[in-house]
């Protein structure tokens, strides 16, 4: 077996930066939790949990629901150098499963679909086929099929790339170049607006990183020029966007104050801004790689922040329009790094996967809040191997999630897949 390569420039090592609403109503998935599917707790669920505060001290919520894992389930063979960087969706009856893959000399992108157990429903789809690095997915779903967008470098420097693919995962026509102004675009976050899709990206093109928004036609023909969204002296990057069924809204990480912090813009469904840019947090830490979701009334955004002393993961509220409510949460207490948080609400409450290192070495944490924001049952630790997990991707509906991560337990990187059950 040849040795890994190195990743690629326009790749690293985080869950896809996008957040998304299923059609499906959550009597689907608790129907298939009571008709005893087979649900099983690892032992990772019996790790001791942390107790979740706000930042002004609030005690817990007592909850009589712990979430409880299913099995580690390996998506890709151990005999496959390096698949990572999975983004997950639901689609109302099973999950969709983009990565990169380097199994076949390169980083390409690979696609595959699992039931509500995690069975994986016919054979991997090898979704580009170049002799560049195609990396960093961010998967969409319509209702009646995905879309995938992704960073190439098929041109000589790095585009934002996107495809279609049907519900059984067939791709449909041929990868459309979304960018084209020769300089690097990259850590591209798509969604559904319910008509089209909607692809927020990093773009180097106006001599520093700045936010920009194109949009696409349901059979994925671009729909006028890109958008610039931000426009500051400082470095803007890692958007995460989300369609909320009456505006798009897009969370990023800006340097404009002179560290990082977490700032939100408003869209409506031509993609014109609507008022100006909203800072999220104001504090001399650095505030990082948000993700956002949406109740369809209200907005909620996550993020590592380091205000005190090491990375944990806080989290808001923040009305239709932007104004935050009440105060940052801090959700970690531990004292280790927690990062690379993926936020999703379920229908009744939000949920949250990241990657924490309290036990030492990075493993993949959960927690919930109330619909109000309010405290749940302290974290519950989902994987539990000495080897790094991280990476983590969010998805489902009702009672029963997804998370898919990269895993490095087989000595190379593999994508793993559990069920969530709260």
């Amino acid at each position: 077996m040849a040795p890994p390569t190195q990743p690629h420039t326009c790749s690293r090592s985080r869950g896809p930066e996008v957040a998304t609403s299923s059609t499906v109503t959550r009597r689907l998935l608790v129907g298939i939790v009571s008709a005893g599917c087979g649900f099983s707790v690892s032992p990772a669920a019996t790790s001791p949990t942390d107790a979740a505060t706000t930042v002004d001290g609030a005690t817990p919520i007592a909850d009589s629901r712990s979430p409880m894992v299913g099995p580690e389930i390996p998506v890709t063979s151990a005999d496959v150098i390096r698949s990572r960087l999975p983004s997950l969706v639901w689609t109302g009856a099973q999950f969709g499963l983009a990565w990169q893959d380097e199994r076949d000399g390169n980083e390409e992108l690979y696609f595959a679909r699992l039931d509500v157990h995690g069975v994986k429903q016919g054979a991997d789809v090898r979704v580009t086929n170049d002799g560049a690095p195609s990396v960093d997915p961010s998967l969409a779903w319509t209702g009646s099929g995905f879309g995938v967008a992704w960073c190439d470098d098929r041109d000589g420097n790095l585009e934002i790339y996107f495809a279609r693919l049907n519900a059984a995962g067939v791709k449909q026509g041929t990868d459309v170049r979304v960018t084209n102004d020769g300089q690097n675009s990259e850590r591209p976050a798509v969604a559904w607006s319910g008509s089209e899709f909607v692809i927020a990206w990093q773009d180097e093109r106006d001599g520093n990183k700045e936010i920009y928004v194109a949009r696409l036609s349901a059979t994925g023909t671009k729909q006028g020029a890109d958008i610039r969204l931000t426009n500051d002296v400082q470095r803007s990057e890692r958007p995460s966007l989300i369609w909320t069924g009456t505006q798009l809204a897009v969370a990023w990480q800006d340097e404009r104050d002179a560290n990082k912090e977490i700032y939100l813009a408003r869209l409506d469904a031509l993609g014109v801004k609507q008022g100006a840019d909203l800072r999220v947090t104001t504090h001399v830490s650095s505030s990082e790689r948000p993700s956002i979701a949406s109740t369809g009334t209200a907005l909620a955004i996550a993020w590592q922040d380091d205000r005190n002393g090491t990375k944990e993961f806080y989290f808001t509220r923040l009305t239709q329009a932007g104004a935050e409510i009440g105060d940052d949460v801090r959700i970690t207490m531990n004292g280790a790094n927690a990062q690379e948080v993926s936020l999703v609400w379920t229908g009744a409450e939000f949920a949250a996967t990241w990657t924490d290192d309290r036990d030492g070495n990075d493993e993949i944490y959960v927690a919930t809040r109330g619909s109000s924001g309010e405290p749940r049952a302290g974290d519950v630790r989902t994987t539990n191997d000495p080897a790094t997990s991280d990476g983590s991707s969010l998805a489902g509906e009702g009672t029963t999630l997804g998370v898919a991560w990269t895993d490095a337990r087989s000595g190379t990187e593999e994508v793993f897949f559990q069920t969530v059950s709260l």
